[in-house]
């Protein structure tokens, strides 16, 4: 979750501040967050983002695009994850990409979906550079045309057991969908979140799934990253040979969904898994300025650093971006033996310390502190790095200028984060209870006790 929250301040804002303040507390200067990247537009609307790193052994390559839960037609919720899965793994030998890949040397070849984005990411080794872009190429420019009814049910089958999995076999995983369909009533698409329904998903046809590849896994709406250890001139020279021949189609604008109700909405929702008492926050935001957006970030962050685990209740704040608005998130879970109806005053408590109690400036610098390690992590990992740098390029960023983005923390003071959560964090907002149905100790616990 921390991590989430240090890739999310960077993938929201929307500017570079200047001259971040100069405290006796920073440890870091700009450049021990600059990176070297060369960005370049190819005509077909293809963004290319290069950082050449000689000292490494091997190359990250990812593909994104603005394609996520958020694009998704009526009556197809699930689709845009299905279809990554349908792209990833190809319909036959000739476009088997993860065979292929692996048996070249590659690792971490994954991809993810969410609310706003579909991503394709592998690392190779750097002689195998030439292939990982041959395959984001073959993925967009070939692959939808050959999808067979017989590979798609596959996937749908596999789509459908990983729903069982993370949703409906995890903890909190169906207050989790009950969350999302009362804070995206129907038609909103991100109502059944990025898993989609049963019943949506088993009618999606080939032709959803080409006609959705066709729109959004285009070139214009792409943005490719490469990252490690190659010739910029080679890479370039590759993509170039790769995408300049294909057709860019457009880029996608955020699409128009049912706005927020403001109202106060307050649910219960039974948990079958865990035993643990939660209760969940949730604020829809329209888009703000981006000195707001890194003040919530950065004010989730600090939360959920000096509140988890106080009196043994467990505090996760996120602030996330769903392509036409912010959705700001706070998790309060209690331990076991508390009553459930205590939850929500106790969460109540919580909101309190961001939004009513001036935090103290060594709080602050130390929350500060925590960003920049959890920053300098996220450089020095290659996966990382380059979901950072797409991020930033989705977003509206510059992404040659890192350490300006990634320095900016340091420019708001605990007033000015108390005020903006103060101001956004109000009475409009959804509450869901999770009520555990065995609220019991587990037995080893009863048992070492």
């Amino acid at each position: 979750m921390i991590a989430t929250l240090a890739a999310a301040i960077a993938a929201l804002s929307i500017a570079v501040l200047p001259n971040p303040v100069l405290t006796a507390a920073r440890k870091t200067a700009d450049q021990d967050f600059q990176l070297p990247v060369e960005r370049f537009v190819l005509p077909n609307g293809l963004v290319v983002l290069l950082s050449a790193d000689p000292g490494l052994s091997s190359v990250v390559v990812e593909m994104s695009f603005r394609a996520g839960t958020i694009y998704e037609p009526p009556g197809r919720r699930g689709l845009a994850h299905l279809v990554e899965h349908v792209l990833m793994r190809g319909t036959g030998p000739d476009t088997a990409y993860i065979k292929m890949l692996e048996a070249r040397g590659a690792r971490d070849v994954s991809a993810t979906t969410t609310f706003g984005e579909l991503t394709y990411r592998t690392t190779v080794p750097p002689e195998e550079l030439p292939l990982a872009i041959w395959v984001n190429a073959d993925r967009i420019g070939h692959l939808p045309s050959t999808i067979a009814a017989e590979a798609l049910e596959r996937h749908k089958k596999v789509v459908l057991q990983e729903r069982a999995e993370r949703a409906v076999d995890a903890h909190y995983g169906l207050v989790d969908l009950a969350l999302y369909k009362t804070l995206f009533p129907e038609p909103h698409p991100l109502s059944a979140a990025v898993i989609g329904t049963p019943d949506e998903l088993n009618q999606v046809t080939v032709a959803d799934v080409q006609g959705f590849a066709q729109r959004y896994l285009v070139p214009a709406n792409a943005v490719l990253v490469i990252a490690g250890s190659f010739d910029p001139a080679v890479a370039r020279r590759l993509v170039e040979q790769a995408f300049a021949g294909m057709a860019g189609g457009s880029r996608a604008k955020a699409p128009e969904v049912p706005k927020a109700e403001a109202a106060e909405i307050s649910v219960t929702a039974k948990e079958r898994i865990s035993r643990r008492p939660r209760v969940t926050m949730a604020w829809r935001l329209k888009p703000m300025l981006h000195e707001s957006v890194d003040r919530l970030a950065l004010g989730a962050l600090l939360l959920s650093l000096y509140t988890d685990g106080a009196f043994g209740t467990n505090v996760d704040a996120e602030l996330s971006n769903h392509a036409s608005e912010l959705l700001f998130r706070l998790d309060v879970t209690l331990p076991h033996l508390k009553p459930a109806d205590s939850a929500r005053g106790e969460a109540e408590v919580f909101l309190r310390y961001l939004t009513l109690v001036q935090m103290p400036q060594d709080l602050l610098d130390a929350t500060n502190l925590a960003e920049d390690r959890l920053s300098l992590f996220q450089l020095d990992s290659l996966p990382t790095r380059a979901a950072l740098l797409s991020s930033m390029e989705r977003s509206g960023s510059d992404p040659t200028q890192v350490a300006s983005v990634l320095a900016a923390h340091w420019t708001y003071d605990s007033t000015s984060i108390q005020e903006t959560a103060r101001r956004f964090l109000g009475k409009h907002r959804t509450t869901l209870l999770a009520e555990p149905t065995n609220p019991r100790r587990p037995k080893i616990d009863r048992e070492f006790r």
